[in-house]
């Protein structure tokens, strides 16, 4: 949940910046709106990281303790980029994160064009509807991130691919206004619930001594949907002449991954550290 609490900023950024960008642009020009927000943001930034330090060892909030671990949990593991590589767990969890986020951010590279195209909504209120989609974006990394730590990784990813799958199947077969706007506000929340589900799995499943290698590994499965998501896409348009048949592709795709989080993504079993985590454990902090 703290994640995504945290990502909701990213995700509502997109909102804000675009509308800020599309009239500072009417008004003062590309360029101009550049410097704006350069000299903006490097503001804000230095301002809010004037607060932010590290808690000493050990600390814990007054009165709060360790929960147990939940159900589809396992006592955690602290292990190593290198000990993680050689783990099913990441697999399945790479492979789910990819899926995810290539039905995400195929739909954000085409909502526009959906709406003017399929659903047959005009081009002012396509761009309208993007913004609503943008909200839905961020609210679902709070939401996804909170059912993480109630329900486990596993069982909110296998509901993720649901909710992909059920909306991509229904603006293929009803391809009017409702089913534009409630299909497309689902993927969107599920790309933004995949950016809080693979964090949280990845601290879970492997700990979070070596997190930052860790998770920058797992990271590249968003990098390599952004990649595909669009280019899946723009093949079928070329291919087909419509937008309308990704979406059995992506409903199909969601049903692989919902397998492969059933079959794979879970906690791993048996797994020590390698001799180089275990030295950084046995390592005093400074």
């Amino acid at each position: 949940l703290a994640v995504g609490l945290t990502l909701l900023g990213f995700g509502i950024s997109a909102f804000v910046t675009a509308n800020a960008a599309g009239a500072l642009i009417a008004a003062y020009g590309v360029m101009a709106t550049f410097g704006i927000f350069g000299v903006a943001l490097a503001a804000v930034l230095v301002l809010a990281a004037l607060p932010l330090r590290f808690p000493p060892q050990g600390w814990r909030p007054a009165g709060w303790s360790p929960p147990a671990p939940g159900v589809g949990t396992a006592p955690l593991c602290e292990c190593d980029r290198r000990t993680m590589l050689r783990t099913g767990a990441f697999y399945g969890l790479f492979a789910c994160y990819f899926i995810g986020c290539l039905a995400g951010l195929t739909a954000i590279s085409i909502a526009k064009p959906v709406g003017t195209e399929v659903a047959g909504v005009d081009a002012g209120l396509a761009t309208l509807l993007v913004g609503f989609f943008a909200v839905f974006n961020g609210l679902g990394r709070p939401a996804f991130g909170g059912l993480a730590d109630r329900i486990s990784p596993q069982k909110t990813a296998m509901l993720a691919f649901g909710l992909i799958a059920a909306a991509s199947v229904l603006i293929w077969l009803v391809p009017g206004v409702p089913a534009y706007v409630v299909s497309f506000a689902v993927l969107w929340g599920c790309l933004g619930g995949w950016l809080a589900i693979a964090p949280a799995a990845t601290a879970s499943y492997f700990g979070t001594c070596d997190y930052p290698r860790c998770y920058g590994v797992v990271f590249l499965a968003y990098g390599a949907g952004a990649i595909a998501g669009p280019q899946l896409a723009g093949f079928v348009r070329t291919a087909t002449g419509t937008y309308l048949g990704v979406f059995p592709l992506v409903a199909a795709l969601a049903v692989v991954g919902f397998i492969v989080a059933w079959l794979l993504m879970r906690p791993p079993t048996g797994v020590q550290a390698s001799a180089e985590e275990e030295g950084r454990r046995l390592t005093p902090s400074p």
